[in-house]
């Protein structure tokens, strides 16, 4: 008989949570796809960071960022700071399961001291859904998976600032969940936006040369106001091509001339539109290409609308922001796509040739 000093204490959980919908939990971890998911706790809350796979190039073209405050959890008990990565298939291989009823716990344990590869500890990652019973007679029913994880650094993601990108277009899941019906043999998609004077929005995907299919939401609106500056920085309009003081053209939002316009500039400086000295315009139309795969794998978001937030640089990430919801909200989530222009394009494998 083994005497009890010899045995290995059973490990106390380091952390502990337990969501009251864990149907929002699914919401903000299945449109991650590639190897690892990271995962960094604090007292305030869970962010969790990945970079999803290359589609068609060999630069990171996907960066997700989601922060889950402690507050929105039903329980939440933490020793110290800590940061596991898991892979991302296991875990969402058992939460693609979670229904909308479910209750989803889960716990990290570490794993007894022993010998191995990894510079940092092991830990044991234990997921529970808990559906309620039917019935009162009936104790409800539990599924439990258990993967492994690994201690990383105490890296915190963070996306850049809002001040770094104009105002969002908003559009509601189910109306971007349509763009699912484009054939990923694209590989591109053109997302095409305006948030002043309308809100508006299009996707589009190129077939060849000439064929393509578009998905549009809103009214894009292209004649107010063209105003440009010549080269003493006089501003003329671009519809007639004259200065302000002999432009006739009205204007679509008060109708009466541009040049005496009392329209605000949408910038946030509260100066007239035609008196602001803003760069670039507001009106802007923004048109730029990214991975289709990207932006597909959104569609499954489902009950809430995306925020799409083009850069004020014109380069770089569009970021999509959205809430992660099942009757209450986990989190936001963040979701940085890099611009096929942005990215290096892969090397075609050309078949080799023998001759005879």
């Amino acid at each position: 008989m083994t005497p009890k000093s010899a045995r290995p204490r059973a490990q106390k959980p380091v952390f502990e949570a337990q969501i009251t919908h864990g149907y929002a939990w699914k919401t903000l971890t299945e449109i991650m796809t590639n190897k690892d998911i990271i995962m960094h706790i604090t007292k305030s809350g869970i962010t969790i960071g990945h970079e999803n796979k290359p589609h068609i190039s060999k630069d990171v073209e996907v960066t997700i960022i989601a922060k889950c405050p402690s507050s929105n959890f039903e329980k939440f008990k933490l020793q110290s700071p800590l940061s596991v990565s898991f892979d991302t298939q296991e875990h969402n291989d058992f939460v693609k399961n979670i229904k909308k009823k479910c209750s989803l716990a889960m716990s990290i344990t570490p794993l007894p001291d022993e010998p191995t590869v990894f510079s940092g500890r092991v830990f044991n990652l234990a997921m529970t859904t808990i559906v309620p019973s039917t019935k009162e007679s009936e104790p409800p029913h539990r599924t439990t998976c258990r993967f492994t994880c690994y201690q990383t650094d105490m890296y915190n993601w963070k996306g850049p600032s809002n001040k770094k990108f104009f105002f969002p277009v908003s559009i509601s899941a189910s109306d971007f969940s349509q763009i699912k019906t484009f054939n990923q043999q694209a590989k591109k998609i053109i997302v095409t936006s305006q948030r002043h004077p309308n809100n508006f929005i299009s996707f589009r995907v190129n077939y060849g040369t000439s064929k393509f299919l578009e998905k549009e939401f809103g009214e894009c609106m292209d004649t107010y106001p063209f105003l440009q500056k010549d080269e003493d920085g006089v501003k003329w309009c671009g519809d007639c091509e004259q200065y302000l003081e002999e432009c006739e053209c009205g204007c679509e939002i008060c109708e009466e001339y541009k040049g005496v316009c009392e329209c605000v500039c949408p910038c946030g400086s509260g100066d007239l539109f035609r008196e602001c000295e803003c760069e670039p315009n507001p009106y802007t139309i923004f048109s730029r290409s990214y991975p289709l795969a990207a932006l597909l794998k959104l569609t499954k978001i489902t009950g809430t609308k995306l925020d799409f937030y083009e850069p004020r640089d014109g380069e770089g990430f569009l970021k999509i922001v959205f809430s992660a919801v099942c009757q209450e909200t986990l989190g936001q989530v963040e979701v940085l796509v890099k611009s096929v222009d942005d990215l290096p394009e892969l090397e075609t494998k050309k078949k080799k040739t023998t001759g005879k």
